[in-house]
C-alpha cells in the first residue's frame, strides 16, 4: 500500500493549517483536494506536543484507494 503524509501546524489562533502552493489550507480542503487524487483519509499521526500537552503538528495520512 502506498501512504502519503501530509504536515498540519498550529498557527497562534488555534486553528491547524496545511502550508501548500496555494498558501495555507485547512485540514478538511487538503482532504477534499487529496480525493480528487484518489487518496482517502486514513488518520493521522501526532508529530509534536507542546510543553503543556497540546498538540502541536501531526501528520495526516491518506491511502492511494483501489491499491492492496
Amino acid at each position: 500500500m502506498k501512504y502519503i503524509y501530509v504536515k498540519a501546524r498550529k498557527k497562534l489562533s488555534g486553528s491547524f493549517y496545511i502550508k501548500s502552493r496555494e498558501g495555507e489550507l485547512r485540514p478538511r480542503e487538503v482532504i477534499d483536494k487529496m480525493a480528487e487524487q484518489g487518496y482517502r483519509y486514513v488518520g493521522h499521526v501526532p508529530v509534536y506536543i507542546g510543553v503543556q500537552g497540546a498538540l502541536e503538528e501531526y501528520d495526516m495520512i491518506f491511502e492511494e484507494c483501489g491499491k492492496q
